[in-house]
């Protein structure tokens, strides 16, 4: 588990989903601890998520990596599978970046949307967090669209739905979600944007189109896809998180 002195208390958190855990490699004077090395913590199963905590420096601000993450499709509950979270929390963190892979509704692989709001299709993750009208902090947004575009980054901004997975959706519930004003669909980052709000921390959501959703494409979906379009986007995205980071609440 990492040691901290007083000075070096992360103020950030910054959880990297499929293929996106190459990122951690930005953090300067890096301390990694593996998962299974802090009681309580989830072993993360599905391919592209490292499953390790480090806690350095980025943009000159202390931070916490979550890479890798678990997915309540894997057995979790929500309770187990926001524990990082907590954690994070507990290390000092006020602030978190969530970032995800996922199928894009219109949108074209290798795009960057905030996410600006989210539907949960389906039972809730169980977090007992009934009100959060406004889950994403609209003024860090606005200053990470305004470093993106300083450094001629494409974004958008959109509203991403949460499944619980494993299976890709149906063609017939991609439709309906994007009759409903969705942008994006994916099998994480809401149960955690949940517990961060519950925990009082600012959300910034990123996710990165690895994809077309079900029925978008000619080609059947395959998670190595998801894989091999987030390594291709770190170097973008590697210009990109030291600005968010740097323009965190705080």
């Amino acid at each position: 588990m990492p040691t901290l002195g007083r000075a070096h208390r992360p103020r950030v958190a910054i959880t990297l989903g499929s293929g996106l855990g190459g990122l951690a490699a930005l953090v300067q004077d890096a301390v990694q601890t593996s998962a299974c090395d802090i009681p309580g913590y989830p072993i993360p199963m599905a391919a592209g998520h490292a499953g390790q905590v480090i806690v350095g420096t980025l943009a000159e601000r202390a931070v916490v990596v979550l890479q890798g993450r678990a997915h309540l499709y894997e057995g979790h509950t929500a309770a187990r599978a926001t524990f990082p979270l907590r954690f994070a929390h507990h290390l000092g963190a006020h602030s978190v970046v969530i970032t995800c892979s996922a199928g894009g509704l219109g949108l074209a692989p290798g795009s960057l949307m905030f996410i600006t709001d989210h539907m949960r299709a389906g039972p809730g993750p169980g977090l007992g967090l009934r009100g959060c009208p406004a889950p994403y902090d609209g003024a860090w947004m606005r200053r990470a669209q305004q470093a993106a575009i300083k450094h001629e980054i494409d974004t958008v901004r959109g509203t991403i739905v949460w499944v619980q997975g494993p299976s890709y959706e149906t063609q017939a519930e991609i439709r309906y979600f994007m009759e409903h004003g969705a942008q994006a669909v994916g099998m994480s980052t809401i149960p955690e944007v949940l517990e961060a709000k519950r925990l009082g921390m600012k959300v910034l959501g990123l996710a990165l189109i690895t994809n077309a959703a079900a029925g978008l494409s000619p080609e059947p979906l395959a998670h190595q896809e998801v894989l091999d379009c987030a390594r291709r986007m770190r170097v973008v995205l590697g210009r990109l998180l030291p600005e968010i980071v740097r323009n965190a609440p705080g």
